[in-house]
């Protein structure tokens, strides 16, 4: 936009002025936008190659095209702290930018400056890809989650600390069909409509996995809440007027939310028997 260090109030891009944008993902430094015609759009800081525009281009102040990317129609494009994805209306995934932890799932940690498809995921049918600082999640359309990059604080939801370079299947997540994930900076969730249940793991220091506790988790665990499955089904003893329907998650650098709507309670009435029916 300009060379200036910050800008203090909303200011359009002349850049993309002519354009209709779909999406936008900012990450630490950088930006991507994805317009309606299918033209794709980064700017920012590009010390790692998170741009995808090649190694010979240094940090953009305003939006630069990225055409190793044009001719492939685009789902979704996604910022992590220092590196990018996106997702094809087929399903293949490219990611580009910080690798340091393996955060690119390309089995090894080097950097990449231009877009590079991660054959690892080809045969899933990827629908959705959520980033965090140094951690990839992607969700499956089958309803199953993979996780790889940084896991020091247990976001992967392997029971481990350890880092992945591959994308790897949340093993404590299989038998559940999920339909939402987000990732933090550090944590990640993920949703399961048919129990209504949000499952967090990975950096717990400030609270953001709402499991009750401020430690660390390295294994998908509820949130606590009054969660109802979408099902709408409760059991004879449950209090219906405290329930909730999560409609979305959204998980921000160390926090999380929760979109959601009040449990309808509904019932019929007997005029022969003047009895409600649950």
């Amino acid at each position: 936009m300009t060379t200036e260090d910050s800008v203090a109030v909303p200011r359009l891009i002349q850049k993309l002025n002519q354009q209709t944008i779909l999406q936008v993902s900012c990450g630490n430094w950088h930006c991507l936008a994805l317009a309606a015609d299918g033209q794709f759009f980064t700017w920012g800081k590009n010390s790692h190659g998170q741009l995808g525009l090649g190694k010979e281009f240094p940090s953009q102040a305003s939006p630069q095209r990225v055409r190793s990317l044009e001719g492939i129609p685009l789902a979704q494009v996604v910022a992590g702290g220092a590196h990018s994805f996106a997702l094809s209306l087929s399903g293949a995934v490219f990611g580009w930018g910080m690798n340091n932890a393996g955060q690119l799932g390309l089995s090894d940690e080097k950097d990449r400056e231009s877009p590079c498809h991660v054959k690892l995921l080809r045969t899933q049918k990827v629908v959705y890809i959520s980033c965090g600082e140094e951690h990839t999640a992607v969700l499956t359309k089958s309803g199953g989650v993979f996780t790889f990059g940084a896991g020091s604080c247990g976001q992967l939801g392997h029971d481990s600390m350890n880092d992945e370079v591959n994308p790897r299947r949340v093993l404590e997540l299989m038998g559940s069909e999920v339909t939402q994930i987000a990732c933090g900076r550090q944590h990640t969730l993920a949703f399961v409509p048919s129990s209504g249940l949000i499952y967090a793991f990975g950096c717990g220091a400030r609270g953001q996995l709402g499991t009750g506790h401020t430690c660390n988790v390295k294994c998908p665990s509820p949130v606590k809440g009054y969660w109802a499955a979408h099902s709408g089904q409760l059991s004879a003893r449950a209090d219906r007027f405290k329930y909730h329907i999560v409609k979305q998650i959204f998980s921000g650098g160390d926090q999380t939310f929760v979109l959601c709507s009040k449990y309808e309670v509904k019932f019929s009435f007997d005029y022969h028997l003047g009895v409600k029916y649950w």
